[in-house]
């Protein structure tokens, strides 16, 4: 299982759990019924952060594949944007990786969002993702969207400003606790939640990967985007 792109994600996920801890504390969560598939499954939270969770599936000896969900929602009663990176990766290349600080209840001029676009705002990539309309309902419009990612030093690089994304979001939205009402935010992240479970892809590679029918569902509505 050599691979320079499997080697660059491990550590991804290392000091990604390493920055949430510094932040967060992390909290117990059900062991995940799958036989197909190795997956880690954590989360954490503190008073400005109601789910920080971290998600890897690692079928690399069956399928090839690696891939990586982190999705950060603040806390009920704070109006701070959702924080997210998907990665997913065969040996040889990235054939998908996003990395959004998605609008919340405040919209897309929060304090939070600009940060965030200020850290993007001069990064490319080869080959640019088109976005469905269930990803343009909640997604900014400086999304990181690439694919078919082969050269090691772009991918090096857009794991180092995804781990810079993702500091500088937790320090921020601790300032931002008790500005919205929870109705508001949670309408949000269910919002949110709802336009995630829309996307194609997600049960087409799980299926691949040998999931069933029913542990499909419960991945997606217990898992990934739990709606409150």
């Amino acid at each position: 299982m050599n691979s320079e792109i499997w080697d660059l994600l491990e550590k991804c996920a290392e000091s990604a759990v390493t920055c949430v801890n510094t932040y967060a504390t992390e909290i117990p969560v059900h062991t995940l019924p799958f036989n197909s598939v190795t997956s880690i499954n954590r989360s954490w939270t503190n008073d400005y952060i109601s789910r920080a969770h971290l998600n890897i599936i690692d079928a690399r000896t069956t399928k090839k594949l690696w891939m990586m969900h982190l999705c950060i929602f603040p806390s009920h009663t704070n109006n701070s944007p959702i924080f997210g990176f998907d990665v997913i990766a065969g040996a040889n290349k990235v054939t998908g990786l996003f990395l959004d600080v998605s609008p919340g209840s405040a919209g897309a001029n929060h304090l939070v969002s600009s940060q965030y676009y200020s850290l993007v705002k001069n990064t490319s990539v080869s080959k640019e993702r088109v976005l469905p309309e269930w990803a343009k309902n909640i997604f900014s419009d400086r999304i990181i969207a690439a694919g078919n990612i082969q050269n090691i030093a772009e991918v090096s690089l857009l794991i180092h400003l995804m781990l810079k994304v993702l500091n500088q979001y937790l320090t921020s939205i601790q300032m931002f606790n008790n500005t919205e009402l929870s109705e508001t935010v949670i309408k949000k992240h269910n919002f949110y939640c709802h336009n995630q479970k829309q996307n194609p892809k997600t049960p087409a590679v799980l299926k691949k990967l040998g999931f069933s029918d029913n542990e499909l569902e419960y991945f997606s509505e217990n898992v990934l985007f739990p709606q409150i």
